[in-house]
């Protein structure tokens, strides 16, 4: 938000472009029509405001504005006040409100509120809002990302030193001495290196 007045983007306006020859640069350029779209957004928000003055001629606008605007700086939100008299002559001020949308060059008037109450709202402001929160909606609806697959589990055959016995199991573990085997049931155990086989022990030791 930033305040702005009517006189400070017609002197911008003045000296960006016929004060000083048209600027050149992109920078001067893009300055230039910020500041013209300003100004077609004030003069169209006084004028929207003026028609739901009961004495609009006797109106006198604020200078300073209250002027946001999105990135894509095509949509533009206004505040700022107005004096105008009542029935009984008594000049009273009023607090109003816009959303100006600035495309190709032109300034429409999407909503105009004065002290809080809606004067005019125009369909496109809803379809506006209505495209905010389907994008929204869409992005809030992204898949989450996939899990990353579970490395594939090596199982072997593993016989103990005598011969005599074998297990299906993948190696978990192997610290000071003690061999940790899991099943395919997810069931684990313990037993020292020295139980194995010649060959799983090598096995093991190839895994360090």
């Amino acid at each position: 938000m930033r305040s702005v007045s009517l006189a400070a983007a017609v002197l911008l306006i003045g000296l960006l472009g016929v004060g000083c020859g048209e600027p050149t640069t992109p920078e001067g350029k893009q300055a230039l029509k910020e500041a013209s779209d300003e100004l077609d957004v004030l003069v169209a928000s006084e004028k929207a405001v003026r028609q739901y003055l009961k004495h609009p001629r006797d109106a006198s606008f604020g200078w300073t504005h209250d002027l946001r605007t999105n990135e894509a700086k095509d949509l533009y939100f206004l505040k700022s006040t107005v004096k105008s008299p009542n029935d009984f002559g008594a000049k009273l001020t009023a607090e109003w409100a816009t959303i100006v949308s600035v495309r190709d060059g032109q300034a429409e008037v999407l909503l105009c509120t004065i002290d809080d109450q809606t004067m005019y709202r125009s369909p496109k402001l809803d379809e506006l809002q209505a495209e905010a929160d389907k994008a929204a909606s869409e992005e809030a609806e992204e898949p989450p990302p996939e899990p990353e697959p579970e490395p594939e589990r090596e199982y072997r055959t593993w016989t103990d030193k005598s011969g005599e016995h074998q297990t299906e199991a993948e190696l978990v573990s192997f610290a000071m001495g003690t061999v940790k085997l899991r099943k395919p049931d997810g069931q684990e155990v313990e037993l020292s290196i020295d139980q194995l086989s010649d060959a799983d022990q090598q096995y093991i030791r190839d895994q360090l």
